[in-house]
C-alpha cells in the first residue's frame, strides 16, 4: 500500500479557498499572515496547519489556527461562526477559541480559534479527529 504524501501548502490552499468562499471574507480578506494598517476588513488569518504523524505515517493530526479581523466584537464573532460552519465541510472541528484581542495598529478586533482534523495518507481525505 503507498501513503500519499502529506502536501501543507496544497492544505493550507483548500482551507483558505473555503474560508474565501464567505461573501464579508471573499479572496482577498483570506490572508496567511497578520494585515496591515492598508488592509481592507474584515480579513481572517489562516496560518499552516502544524502536523503530528501517527500510526507510521498512515494519518496525520492537523491543526490549524485561524482569526477574523473585524471592525467590533460582535462582526468578528458572527464573521468565525461563518468560518467555523464552512471548515466543517473538511471535517475541521474547533477545538478551542481564543480571547478577543484589540490590535492597536489596525484599531481593529479580531477572534478566532484552535481547528483540528485527521488527515488520512491511506485515502488522502479529511477524517473527524
Amino acid at each position: 500500500m503507498e501513503l500519499h504524501e502529506l502536501n501543507t501548502e496544497l492544505i493550507t490552499q483548500m482551507f483558505v479557498d473555503k474560508v474565501a468562499e464567505i461573501p464579508e471574507i471573499g479572496t482577498n480578506g483570506a490572508l496567511l499572515s497578520n494585515p496591515d494598517t492598508a488592509a481592507k476588513f474584515p480579513v481572517c488569518v489562516i496560518q499552516p496547519p502544524l502536523s503530528k504523524l501517527k500510526n507510521g505515517g498512515a494519518v496525520f493530526d492537523l491543526s490549524i489556527t485561524i482569526e477574523v479581523w473585524a471592525e467590533g466584537q460582535y462582526p468578528a464573532l458572527s464573521i468565525f461562526d461563518k468560518v467555523r460552519i464552512k471548515l466543517k465541510d473538511y471535517n475541521l472541528k474547533l477545538a478551542n477559541s481564543t480571547p478577543f484581542f484589540f490590535d492597536a495598529a489596525t484599531k481593529k478586533w479580531r477572534y478566532g480559534g484552535y481547528f483540528e482534523v485527521r488527515w488520512n495518507a491511506i485515502d488522502n481525505s479529511f477524517d473527524k479527529n
